[in-house]
């Protein structure tokens, strides 16, 4: 065998693996990405709900604040789909929302996107999942009395967590914010934890 021919195959073997290096990164961004995106969506909408005039329920809550629970000043959604639901298992590796008249909701990674539709804080937030996904999503938040202007500011938490490798352990993003007569705004960088 010649030396050029033991170079040559030695060369393309690093360019096999220097593009498996960069497919794999392109996807582990991909994976972020989702999680990121989905969480400046729910801020979006939470600066959108605060900003508007709802009616106040009573003296604990103000006509601006953040989505809550009937009757509760607080919100905790939990996550959505329940962890039972495991995308990882799904097709592509993601959960697939399925209505009952599209196909059967048995499966691996299947649930039904009434979860979404029948929560009363995803629903103020307008936030539903209608597409393939691999992050499970809550919300909590903290309603405080409302001030004279009516305003009640409130802190928030957004959390994506995901087992984007399918070992049972989940990748964790979070990011918190404050709304308040200022507007919304985050309270810290958002956070990873594998």
């Amino acid at each position: 065998m010649r030396f050029d021919t033991i170079l040559a195959g030695a060369a393309g073997l690093m360019f096999i693996s220097a593009a498996g290096y960069a497919i794999t990164q392109e996807l582990q961004r991909a994976r972020v990405d989702e999680a990121a995106e989905n969480i400046a969506v729910l801020f979006r909408a939470t600066a959108e709900y605060h900003a508007l005039e709802h009616p106040a329920p009573g003296p604990a809550l103000g006509v601006h604040r953040c989505p809550h629970a009937p009757g509760q000043v607080t919100a905790d959604t939990g996550l959505t789909p329940p962890l039972t639901v495991r995308c990882s298992d799904g097709p592509r590796g993601r959960c697939t929302p399925v209505s009952d008249g599209e196909a059967s909701l048995e499966g691996p990674g299947v649930y039904d996107p009434k979860l979404w539709r029948d929560d009363p804080v995803w629903s103020a937030l307008q936030f539903r999942k209608y597409e393939r996904h691999r992050f499970h999503f809550a919300y909590e938040s903290r309603n405080e009395p409302p001030g004279p202007d009516g305003v009640s500011a409130c802190r928030f938490t957004i959390t994506a967590s995901a087992d984007l490798d399918g070992d049972g352990r989940p990748t964790v993003f979070r990011r918190s914010g404050v709304a308040d007569r200022d507007g919304v705004r985050p309270t810290g960088p958002l956070e990873c934890h594998e």
